[in-house]
């Protein structure tokens, strides 16, 4: 049979191709049915953690591998106390050394027509892993300290019915899978079983004899069949060893031994090298794209005007400052010693070269970054805040400020705004080349801070309190907002007071002319950009309007929504701090 070694029927040819191995993403289990149009096909596919001794005594003889998972139970039949022990194993068998138990990789049972896989919890726990169920019941493990998502991926259990599977995989990271083998030194084995039809198989159809072909290697038993109607049936049983001990791409820390070639550094930089370095004196240049994960994270605390990282007590890094508008300096001798391994690679992989801090493209620390805009919207968003609320009392309004801008500035001084979850958002990093549907998202974000945190209820009260005006029940925060700085600039061209003579400055604004620039134009603009955003606006309609606004052009975008966007939360803040001195010069 030496010239079958790598014949596979025509059917189940697929197999003999597959590298599984190849991908970044591990194939470790899947179950799942073919649609063929004679006979449904199939395929069930697990793995198996074979210590090495063990690999020595089975030798090529792979096929003796049971092709799925058995478990001890469920519904044992044992019902004495203490005569039960869970389970779970994949057999060989050989005439050699009977039976053999492995370990399997992903645990399997079958419960009511629905096969169940569980990742192994051994695996799991060597990474800390931590797992995250989505909508459609997948099961995400993901290394939450590093952050590195998605290590490992979960289908939920698969159904059978009618002859088929709803289908299901279990998918790990290719670097942990190998991380793990080289720990516990073993290998994985894939077993499987598939099964595939059709009208023909002209590889299989010479060597059939009576409608049939069997043929028996060492890592796989094939059977080929016709079938009374005529169908050609295909199946296999088989295992195959995918990888095997060697390196440790996860646990190994080339810190120690080869370290890390820092951008603008003529050598690489070893744990001990860095622990012998005086502080500040080796820097490195990180983008601050290195910040958007733990961002999205409530476990991780950053400070995004100086780009530090901490998660809990466990790791921190931290000696750093913002320069320009996207980069953050740090300490290496701090990083190393203050940061686990992964997240000293995490963060060597945003290097950049450092910047220049001379001529026409010289960066530095006061220069404009997205936690410096941030920070300025929120203080100006406060200053508002404190108006309107003296604009209030002034009519004996009595009005938290909460209510009028959506949070207590006191509040959020006192716990760092960038502790805040509905205003941390604002504080992601983005680069310059974001695309059109990152920049819709972001606005989205931003005018959910501004013109969404505003209180239409409270800014109604402060209306009526001025006075009759009977165009205001249906309308929005920022009309009613527009409304106020309207009436006291007035007052301020008038030289009068809002508060005080609002009798006065209602009476002659209401008469006079009130054709004047809008005074938060650019938050209108945002609203605009909102509603683009959640599909309620059309984007070739609106959104060139609501650029003009902000002095950009459709044009301005081609390579990249960034700068446009920078410009956006310069400008809002400019608004807003725009209505709260016309607002302080209307009630002088």
């Amino acid at each position: 049979m030496v010239m079958y070694k790598k014949w596979w029927p025509d059917l189940l040819r697929h197999i003999g191709d597959e590298d599984p191995w190849a991908d970044q993403r591990v194939v470790v289990a899947e179950v799942r049915s073919y649609e063929d149009a004679w006979v449904p096909g199939g395929r069930a596919l697990w793995s198996a953690l074979v210590p090495k001794d063990i690999m020595d005594k089975i030798g090529p003889d792979l096929w003796g591998f049971h092709h799925e998972p058995e478990s001890s139970g469920p519904h044992p039949g044992e019902s004495a106390a203490g005569a039960y022990s869970p389970e779970f194993w994949i057999s060989h068998w050989s005439d050699t050394f009977g039976k053999i138990k492995a370990e399997p990789l992903v645990l399997r049972w079958s419960s009511n027509n629905r096969t169940v896989m569980v990742l192994d919890p051994g695996f799991t726990m060597t990474y800390g892993l931590v797992p995250r169920t989505i909508a459609g019941g997948e099961t995400y493990w993901d290394d939450v300290e590093t952050p590195e998502p998605n290590i490992a991926v979960v289908d939920p259990p698969s159904v059978y019915r009618d002859f088929r599977t709803t289908g299901g995989r279990t998918v790990v990271s290719r670097d942990h899978v190998q991380d793990y083998l080289t720990l516990r030194n073993v290998f994985l084995v894939q077993v499987y079983y598939e099964t595939r039809s059709g009208p023909v198989d002209a590889a299989a159809e010479p060597l059939m004899v009576d409608d049939q072909f069997e043929l028996e290697q060492d890592d796989r038993h094939i059977s080929v069949s016709r079938d009374h109607d005529g169908t050609v049936i295909a199946q296999v049983w088989g295992a195959r060893v995918i990888a095997g001990p060697g390196e440790l791409p996860v646990t190994s820390d080339p810190l120690e031994a080869q370290g890390l070639l820092w951008p603008g550094s003529a050598s690489p930089l070893t744990r001990q090298q860095a622990r012998r370095l005086r502080p500040g004196e080796r820097k490195a240049y990180i983008s601050d794209e290195v910040l958007s994960d733990y961002a999205d994270n409530e476990e991780f605390n950053v400070y995004p005007l100086s780009g530090s990282v901490s998660f809990g007590a466990q790791w921190g890094v931290g000696d750093c400052r913002r320069v320009g508008r996207d980069l953050i300096e740090l300490d290496l001798r701090t990083l190393y010693a203050s940061a686990r391994p992964s997240v000293v690679r995490r963060w060597h992989g945003f290097a950049k070269s450092p910047p220049a801090r001379t001529g026409s493209l010289a960066v530095s620390t006061s220069d404009p970054n997205v936690g410096k805009r941030a920070e300025s919207i929120i203080n100006s968003m406060a200053k508002l805040g404190g108006a309107l609320q003296d604009l209030a009392a002034m009519l004996n309004l009595d009005i938290p400020v909460e209510k009028l801008i959506g949070f207590c500035p006191e509040f959020v001084e006192y716990h760092g705004w960038w502790t805040q979850q509905f205003i941390k958002q604002i504080a992601r990093p983005f680069p310059l080349n974001i695309g059109k549907n990152t920049f819709l998202s972001r606005c989205l974000e931003l005018d959910k801070v501004v013109n969404e945190a505003l209180g239409k209820a409270a800014l109604r009260r402060v209306v009526k309190a001025l006075g009759p005006e009977d165009d205001i029940k249906e309308a929005g925060s920022l009309k009613l907002l527009d409304r106020i700085l309207r009436l006291a600039d007035f007052a301020t061209t008038e030289g009068l007071n809002l508060a005080s003579d609002r009798e006065l400055v209602l009476g002659q604004f209401a008469a006079g002319d009130k054709v004047m620039h809008p005074p938060i134009d650019r938050l209108f603009a945002l609203s605009d950009i909102r509603q683009i955003a959640a599909h309620r606006k059309n984007f070739v309609d609106v959104m060139p309007r609501a650029l003009d606004r902000f002095g950009f052009e459709m044009s301005h975008a081609a390579s990249g929504w960034g700068t446009i966007l920078d410009a956006v939360y310069d400008q809002v803040a400019e608004d807003l701090d725009n209505a709260a001195n016309l607002l302080h010069d209307g009630c002088s």
